[in-house]
């Protein structure tokens, strides 16, 4: 079994590899980026708030919550086979745990719905200049990939 609550760079690759075993067409490749964004997106955000042995679940749960657009079947049936902590599977599938409000923020941002942004950052404890940030480093990182 993969210890999925690992705070390691081994459960991020296995997470890249899981998403992008099949073949990448452009399709693909804008879920796979996007879905990169948002998993860094949550461990900046999360990393310093949640305990440590929850930490490296943010970049897997981030990554994990496009599986069902990549694989074209329902999130439940993609995740099944993995096995995850129910930590993970709460948050993707039923918006709790400890993951769901770093998982709801990143939504918000990306459909660019600021009261839900700021209902987020309320429940968060953070500020709107600190999910800019964490958002700005996440596409500044996404674009190290390519090189």
């Amino acid at each position: 079994t993969v210890g999925w609550d690992g705070d390691g760079p081994l459960y991020r690759w296995v997470t890249l590899l899981l998403f992008s075993a099949g073949p990448m067409d452009g399709r693909s490749g804008a879920l796979l980026r996007n879905a990169l964004v948002r998993a860094r997106f949550m461990e900046n955000l999360g990393t310093e708030r949640l305990e440590r042995s929850l930490r490296g679940g943010l970049f897997i749960v981030g990554v994990l919550s496009q599986l069902d657009a990549l694989l074209d079947k329902p999130l439940a049936e993609a995740i099944a086979p993995l096995h995850l902590p129910e930590s993970m599977t709460e948050a993707l599938l039923q918006s709790r745990g400890p993951y769901a409000p770093y998982l709801s923020m990143a939504l918000a941002c990306e459909h660019f719905d600021q009261s839900a942004v700021d209902a987020q950052a309320q429940r968060l404890g953070v500020d709107a200049d600190e999910v800019n940030l964490a958002h700005v480093h996440a596409l500044i990182w996404s674009e190290t990939l390519d090189h």
